[in-house]
This record gives structure tokens, C-alpha cells and sequence, in this order.
């Protein structure tokens, strides 16, 4: 069903030349749930991958032109768009709630969901990654249950 992703590789982009019916480029990285590509007219692939990396590559050369790591999963796929003469790329990464998590609450997410946007003179720093997940304890005779999530509105911050 088409090219091989590179050696060593779960997944990989490629780019396939319609006129010469033949693979054009091939890198690691991509396939399973979440992620996706965007392409521009200004030559470029962003590429979201689910283990957390975003890069941009040369769409003609396959060449990774810039990537970083920004310590999350569960990432979506890129999007681009121009305000005033800029260009931005914004994806969002994060899991979120549990499914079976019905209506508004405070209890704590792991892992939260964040937008991110970037454009090429940006300088900002990227978020600090998300704490580790806490290690539920252990259940049993004389184990202590959760405490339950706070319910109502916030408690206001200051």
C-alpha cells in the first residue's frame, strides 16, 4: 500500500512524484492516531507528530528545516493562517478529559490540553512540560480512598 517507512521506523511522511509515478523522499516519524501535515505554497510540510515533535520540512528535498519536542501527546494536525502580512502554525496537543468524564468539574488533568502557535521570528519559550502522571496507590484491605474532585465553580485566584 506504498512506500516502507524508513529502517527502524513505526511510521514515516513520504512525498510521491504523481508525474513519475515514483517516491520523491521518506522520513521517520508519523502514523498511528493523531498528528497530520499541512503543506504551503511557500514550499514547506508542517508536520505534528503524536510522540510530540512539530517540525517543518522542505516539501521539494525532505529536508527537516526545524523541530522541537514540546512535551505533549495526543497532538492534532497543523493548521496555518495570515493576519496583517504573518503567518502562523497552530496545532493543539494535550489528552483532556477521560471519555466517560461527563459536565464541568475541577478535578486535576494530566497531560492538559494546549494550543500552540508558532510563527518563523517568533521568540518565545515553550510551556514547561506537564507533571508526571501520579501513581494511583495501591487498593486493598485498609487503603484509604480518594479524595473526591471538588465540585462547583473555581476558587477564584489572586
Amino acid at each position: 500500500m506504498g512506500p516502507e517507512p524508513p529502517a527502524g521506523a513505526r511510521g514515516g511522511l513520504q512525498a510521491w512524484d504523481p508525474v513519475k509515478q515514483q517516491l520523491k523522499w521518506n522520513l521517520e516519524g508519523g502514523g498511528g492516531i493523531g498528528g497530520g501535515t499541512s503543506t504551503t505554497a511557500g514550499n514547506l510540510v508542517f508536520q505534528v507528530i503524536n510522540d510530540g515533535r512539530f517540525r517543518a520540512i522542505s516539501a521539494d528535498k525532505g529536508e527537516v528545516l526545524y523541530e522541537v519536542k514540546i512535551a505533549r501527546t495526543g497532538m492534532a494536525a497543523p493548521i496555518t493562517y495570515e493576519v496583517d502580512g504573518k503567518q502562523y502554525v497552530a496545532f493543539g496537543g494535550g489528552l483532556g478529559r477521560a471519555a466517560n468524564v461527563q459536565g464541568p468539574n475541577n478535578a486535576k488533568v494530566d497531560n492538559a490540553p494546549m494550543m500552540f502557535v508558532f510563527t518563523l521570528d517568533g521568540t518565545a519559550e515553550l510551556p514547561p512540560p506537564p507533571p508526571p502522571a501520579a501513581t494511583p496507590a495501591p487498593a486493598g484491605p485498609g487503603a484509604i480512598p480518594p479524595v473526591p474532585a471538588p465540585v462547583g465553580p473555581a476558587p477564584e485566584q489572586r
